[in-house]
């Protein structure tokens, strides 16, 4: 634990058929979908993350890495994203992000953002030799339709991230990022 204090406090609260997040007790952004809210506070907690960092886009994809190469892929959502990223972690790739992939404007690379892979009920089959936990893990969530999480081991990309920020100035910080193979 640490004893600084958080750069800002954000809360999301939903009201009249609008999703509202706010930051530091004034509001930031406003919206019917929880999909656009979720993606202006990641951009939000990207800038304060990389200050110096320009952002081109907010892909809805996954990307893997193979080595220092990365890929994305873009989808809409119920296409099977998380399912064939899970599949490829199992193959040796790494997790870079899953639903939400940054890309830096000046370089186009790719900026790891680590989620848990939401796996949906109607591909858990397709799952279960790779992952034999898959059938014990809790539900998501009761209120959306059935899913789990697989939570991705990124101890190594985790502990890189954990020292560079612990060490690192945000205005020195460079972005971390992996290039399109």
């Amino acid at each position: 634990m640490h004893d600084q204090q958080p750069l800002k406090n954000f809360s999301l609260i939903h009201v009249a058929h609008k999703h509202i997040l706010w930051a530091d007790g004034s509001e930031l952004f406003r919206d019917p979908l929880f999909e656009n809210v979720k993606g202006y506070l990641v951009h939000e907690i990207l800038k304060l993350s990389y200050p110096n960092t320009e952002w081109l886009a907010m892909i809805h994809a996954m990307a893997v890495a193979y080595g220092k190469k990365a890929v994305v892929m873009p989808a809409p959502s119920g296409y099977g994203k998380s399912t064939l990223t899970a599949a490829l972690l199992k193959e040796g790739l790494s997790y870079l992000g899953d639903d939400m992939v940054p890309i830096q404007r000046a370089t186009h690379q790719i900026t790891p953002l680590l989620t848990s892979l939401s796996i949906k009920k109607g591909s858990w089959h397709l799952l279960n030799t790779h992952y034999l936990e898959l059938n014990e893990l809790p539900f998501g969530s009761v209120a959306c339709p059935a899913f789990r999480l697989i939570m991705v081991n990124w101890s190594r990309l985790f502990k890189k991230y954990r020292n560079y920020f612990s060490s690192t100035k945000p205005d020195k910080r460079e972005t971390l990022s992996y290039p399109f193979l």
